[in-house]
């Protein structure tokens, strides 16, 4: 229903889809932080290359350690108690191993 409403902009009683779709990129947390930083982003091959340029230029100048893993598509686990509320919450991952295979990367290259 909801993809429905969305395709024609049609809203139901208060539901709105565009508002909902807003909702769903506000709410998303993709990104985690605790003592690193770990994102989840959707980019380009030039922009990933430069991305990954700039990590090696700070992991050389012992600023920071990384770990990267690249796929082709991502994986969102929605808490959605209603669509009519505002509160939803959405948690993006990488569908192919995601932080998990990062993590194991930067494992792999960081002295124990």
């Amino acid at each position: 229903l909801t993809a429905v409403t969305d395709r024609y902009g049609w809203t139901i009683g208060s539901f709105d889809p565009k508002i909902y779709k807003r909702d769903v990129a506000s709410n998303s947390d993709f990104r985690k932080f605790d003592d690193g930083l770990k994102m989840t982003i959707d980019v380009d091959a030039d922009v990933l290359q430069r991305i990954e340029n700039r990590l090696k230029q700070a992991e050389e100048a012992g600023i920071c350690n990384y770990g990267l893993h690249r796929q082709k598509s991502a994986l969102m686990t929605c808490l959605v108690a209603s669509p009519l509320q505002r509160d939803h919450l959405h948690f993006i991952d990488g569908a192919a191993g995601g932080y998990a295979v990062a993590a194991a990367s930067l494992k792999a290259k960081v002295p124990v």
